[in-house]
């Protein structure tokens, strides 16, 4: 069995199991640097919290073919849930830092998260001296509305491409009371706006919540709730916000699988000269407004497919359907839209 010994920045020594390290950048260092000491710019108390993550997860490892996922998803976050927990600010923030420098991606999103949490609370005082990528982070683990407050008191800087995500969902959202229904969700559900241009003026845009345990989607009063000041349509399922004429569709507030949308192509839709349809997404939990295309001909449905929505049972992208109001087929061939610019 290899073994790794690393040294704190406090001189102390830690000799463990290399195996633990298969997702850092430990495992890719060459194999003979690992022979010999390696010295971290880590304190010992926060080595030795990384180290223990890292042994847990490693062990979790060996059991994916002994559960399923989804029930080995939700044991790990209860076991991550109770190790962050037991971690002062300071060591916090240690191990976000440690686990960026280290690229153990996994642990550096689920402390980012903790961070996020207590900047929403409100007992982190400020991030805003941690490097740009780590606040990025942080950031999209916070609620928008919660996101703007914190971000105007100037306790976390964010992004231009972060102001413009907020921008557009806070234009529909006048409280986070929805979102933080989504964000308590064991399964990492990630919200979806679907729209013609996001970023640039859009009207009309369509809201899936990306949960496939049911409990968000069909709580169409919780929904509504959150939303600013509007009229709904009942037959349509559309909101319409006062003051702005935004139209937000929440079809899928029904219970539904997929939303209606009347002229789906012409609300949804854009063409190019060379015959390129598309149309952009924003997730809640990333700010980066993606463009997705395809060249099929058009028929009244189409398919987005939203490669950071993972299925709770099998971690494999979701899709969501959106089909003309006319079309009262649902189960008949569709053209899916994927990753473009």
């Amino acid at each position: 069995m290899d073994k790794v010994t690393l040294i704190s920045s406090d001189s102390e020594a830690f000799t463990v199991d290399a195996r633990i390290f298969l997702d850092s950048m430990i495992h890719n260092m060459p194999h003979e640097l690992k022979n010999v000491p390696i010295p971290m710019n880590i304190n010992a108390a926060t080595l030795r919290k990384v180290i223990e993550w890292c042994q847990y997860r490693h062990g979790q490892s060996a059991r994916v073919s002994k559960l399923e996922y989804r029930e080995q998803g939700l044991e790990i976050k209860n076991w991550e849930r109770n190790f962050l927990n037991q971690v002062d600010q300071k060591i916090l923030i240690q191990i976000i830092q440690a686990a960026d420098f280290l690229d153990i991606d996994a642990l550096f999103d689920v402390s980012c998260k903790k961070a996020a949490s207590l900047i929403k609370q409100g007992s982190l005082d400020s991030v805003s001296d941690l490097p740009p990528n780590i606040q990025a982070h942080i950031a999209q683990n916070i609620p928008p509305n919660a996101l703007k407050v914190a971000s105007e008191k100037e306790r976390i800087r964010i992004t231009h491409e972060q102001g413009v995500h907020n921008q557009i969902w806070t234009s529909f959202f006048s409280d986070d009371d929805w979102f933080e229904a989504i964000f308590d969700l064991e399964t990492d559900a990630n919200p979806v706006l679907i729209g013609k241009s996001l970023g640039r003026g859009e009207m009309f845009v369509v809201l899936s919540s990306m949960d496939w345990s049911g409990d968000i989607y069909h709580d169409k009063r919780g929904l509504r709730k959150s939303l600013k000041d509007h009229d709904f349509d009942e037959a349509t399922y559309e909101c319409t916000m006062k003051g702005s004429n935004k139209v937000l569709n929440i079809w899928e507030s029904r219970g539904s699988d997929h939303s209606r949308v009347s002229n789906v192509e012409e609300r949804l839709v854009q063409s190019e000269a060379d015959g390129t349809r598309w149309t952009s997404i924003s997730y809640l939990r990333n700010p980066r407004i993606q463009r997705l295309e395809n060249k099929f001909k058009p028929n009244g449905r189409l398919a987005v497919r939203c490669n950071k929505c993972l299925d709770p049972y099998s971690g494999k992208p979701l899709e969501w359907l959106c089909v003309d109001r006319d079309d009262t087929v649902i189960y008949r061939p569709f053209t899916t839209f994927e990753s473009g610019r």
